[in-house]
């Protein structure tokens, strides 16, 4: 399934725009970049089988698909699913001058077999309960964190060796859907499933505060300053942060941090002092620290953990 997406790829692609991964017939991954001048679009076959996880590298991309009334652009905040288990279909890719997109493939069998369901493996079970169930959404867009975003770098240019190369990218692909099934709640979830937090109107003021401790990551409010902005007080600032993301609110800002700090230091290359800057942290030994707690190494000894 995954191989004939991959071939119809190969065809219209030039080798040097073009880099797949084979994991096995029902996991892989491909990403590949416009070169030309003018607009590409590229059409890719999709089995009704399987799931694509779509995220733009650089530049602009878009994507729709026949017999949908649904086009969505890619972003370097947001990350795409795409599902059409109805039937056989073809994606439509469309890169603007440079744009580069990258992709991960995978069967739902495979998929749920990952997280301990049989779903899929009894074929007229699946078919049926695929005909009963009615989705709204062909394309799913997911927040493509920090984190995420050293994941889709790492895929193709973390490990060279052919002997263990996929092996790290199979551990590459089970990172990103780790890290997919554990994204925090939606504000709607939350609302439905939080012990504290119970109307949406309180909701939006804990996933407001969130933005604003992420936007004002280098220089962040105070506790009390954050709750008067967003128009709460700190008590229910705190148990409703914590009840919805699982973390204190300078807990979430310092993991957040870190990985941010992450993909500086392994995607854009910056030096270790200019990373600490960049995340709010003035003392370049606080930062090596707070990073060295969140991930077990220094930034250095990561960054050189990195290097083959």
């Amino acid at each position: 399934m995954i191989r004939k997406s991959v071939e119809s790829l190969q065809k219209v692609l030039n080798d040097e725009d073009l880099q797949t991964s084979m994991i096995s017939e029902e996991l892989g991954a491909y990403q590949f970049i416009n070169n030309d001048f003018d607009v590409n679009q590229i059409s890719l076959l999709h089995s009704r089988q399987m799931i694509h996880f779509f995220f733009s590298v650089t530049g602009n991309v878009s994507l729709s698909a026949d017999n949908i009334d649904q086009k969505i652009a890619l972003s370097n905040s947001k990350f795409v699913m795409f599902s059409y288990p109805y039937s056989d279909s073809t994606i439509n890719i469309e890169l603007q001058s440079q744009a580069e997109v990258f992709s991960f493939v995978i069967s739902m069998k495979a998929l749920h077999e990952i997280f301990g369901s049989s779903f899929g493996k009894d074929e007229a079970q699946m078919n049926a309960f695929i005909e009963s169930y009615k989705m709204k959404r062909f394309f799913v867009d997911k927040e493509k964190t920090p984190s995420i975003a050293v994941i889709i770098h790492q895929f193709f240019n973390g490990v060279k060796r052919e002997n263990v190369q996929k092996i790290y990218q199979q551990g590459k692909v089970m990172e990103f859907l780790s890290l997919y099934m554990d994204a925090p709640k939606s504000v709607k979830e939350a609302e439905n499933n939080c012990p504290y937090v119970m109307d949406a109107f309180e909701m939006n003021k804990i996933k407001e505060a969130r933005n604003i401790i992420i936007e004002n990551m280098i220089d962040p409010p105070s506790l009390k300053m954050l709750a008067k902005q967003v128009g709460t007080n700190e008590f229910k600032l705190k148990v409703g942060f914590k009840s919805v993301f699982h973390n204190t609110v300078y807990g979430f800002l310092t993991d957040y941090r870190m990985e941010v700090a992450q993909k500086l230091l392994t995607v854009d290359k910056l030096l270790i002092k200019e990373v600490s800057t960049h995340v709010g942290y003035s003392n370049p030994s606080h930062f090596i620290a707070a990073y060295k707690r969140k991930y077990g190494v220094t930034p250095k000894q990561h960054v050189k953990s990195l290097a083959f």
